[in-house]
């Protein structure tokens, strides 16, 4: 359940509120702190983007309201701008709340992900995924 391939969203706010609401349904954010959280999310973007290039964002945020890190995962396939560094829209959307106590995970975590997504290959398996179902099955299977 913290997977979705069709986020709604048409702006960075509107595709930041599906994937903390990814969090909050999928059991892993408390739903009392979804509007820290996204205060949290929309400071962080403020300051910088996260959203990367081929696609890819990465929005992530260290905060004392979790205890281990959480992530969800989501895909827009017609894209939404997300101030990416190649200024193309993002469609590929994997967000992170970490501890700010426990940073370590989060970084080998990323080089993981990063080192995934750098094929294209594997973007577009991402992209053409029917279901839901069908993308847990796929990121599960390149754990």
């Amino acid at each position: 359940s913290a997977v979705d391939i069709n986020l709604k969203g048409n702006t960075k706010e509107e595709i930041l509120k599906e994937l903390v609401g990814l969090l909050v349904r999928s059991g892993q954010l408390a739903s009392e702190m979804r509007g820290e959280i996204l205060k949290n999310l929309l400071e962080r973007e403020a300051t910088m983007s996260t959203g990367m290039q081929d696609g890819i964002a990465v929005p992530h945020v260290k905060t004392d309201a979790v205890e281990d890190m959480i992530t969800a995962f989501g895909v827009k396939k017609e894209g939404a701008e997300f101030s990416s560094f190649d200024k193309k829209p993002s469609n590929i959307f994997i967000i992170t709340i970490v501890p700010k106590s426990s940073p370590q995970p989060y970084l080998q975590y990323m080089a993981e992900i990063s080192k995934s997504l750098i094929s294209e290959e594997r973007r577009n398996a991402i992209l053409s995924c029917k279901t839901s179902r069908e993308l847990h099955g796929l990121l599960v299977s390149n754990a």
